[in-house]
């Protein structure tokens, strides 16, 4: 009952993420009354495709009573060759997600360019072997810069001086 309230009171407080979602929850819905993929564009120019966007019956368990099973229809598409459920909130994430990831490899690309030797890359990290704190600082920086393509956007980086790989 809490974590409903929470959720609850999330949505009531957030009509612009809530938004967000229903036009989501919009476009799968048309893409799957025209029987299209779903390709939605991301601030870098790179695109997120759903394809083959479809309206199927499927069954569920109740959280709160196992055996209670219940019949609803649910939006599938394909991505990565697998077949999956999708709704407007997890195509935000999703969308999130990549644009968050385009941010980190723009910058990463920017490293390079800066002359700054980066080992490896770990998720949202990249592991860089600097020679002294400014370079760090300028590393720090250049993770931090908003690329053109998200102007507005605050972005923020930190750094940790190790002379070996710590999580």
């Amino acid at each position: 009952v809490a974590s409903r309230t929470t959720v609850e009171d999330f949505r009531a407080t957030n009509p612009l993420n809530t938004g967000f979602w229903r036009d989501m929850d919009d476009a799968l819905s048309d893409a799957a009354s025209q029987g299209e993929d779903l390709a939605i564009e991301l601030p870098s120019g790179r695109s997120l495709r759903y394809e083959n966007v479809k309206r199927e019956y499927r069954t569920f368990s109740d959280p709160d009573e196992p055996e209670v099973k219940q019949r609803r229809v649910v939006l599938t598409a394909v991505v990565g060759g697998i077949r999956s459920i999708f709704y407007g909130g997890l195509i935000v994430e999703n969308i999130t997600q990549a644009v968050a990831r385009d941010v980190f490899a723009h910058n990463v690309l920017l490293l390079v360019d800066a002359g700054i030797q980066v080992i490896w890359t770990v998720h949202d990290e990249a592991v860089c072997a600097v020679k002294d704190e400014a370079e760090a600082e300028k590393a720090r920086r250049i993770m931090a810069t908003v690329p053109p393509w998200l102007e507005g956007c605050p972005i923020d980086a930190e750094v940790v001086i190790s002379d070996r790989y710590t999580k």
